[in-house]
């Protein structure tokens, strides 16, 4: 009977560390997933300039990854969103000459 014991006793203590070195493994593969990731997402520089900044983490299957690149002045694209939106150049100088744009 005493073997018996020491045998469940032993069974026990082999599927224990059969299950931790499945948890090891499965978290020696969660990490290198994240290394992988985390080199993906290195610092990159923005479009025309030497300044770095952090590569977007997200991707979209079958696109390209656009360039980070620097955020549009205040007002930079004014003129273009007027025109599409119908206003006349007359007009767009208009409220420039008000101050309602820059």
């Amino acid at each position: 009977m005493t073997c018996g014991v020491r045998s469940r006793k032993a069974s026990a203590i082999s599927r224990r560390a059969s299950a931790r070195s499945s948890a090891s493994d499965s978290a020696d593969t969660e990490t290198s997933a994240r290394t992988v990731e985390s080199a993906s997402e290195a610092p990159v520089s923005l479009t025309d300039s030497k300044t770095m900044t952090v590569n977007s983490p997200i991707w979209i299957k079958g696109q390209e990854k656009v360039t980070p690149r620097y955020a549009p002045a205040v007002g930079e694209h004014s003129d273009e969103v007027l025109r599409a939106a119908g206003y006349s150049d007359t007009e767009i100088g208009a409220l420039r000459g008000e101050g309602v744009i820059g």
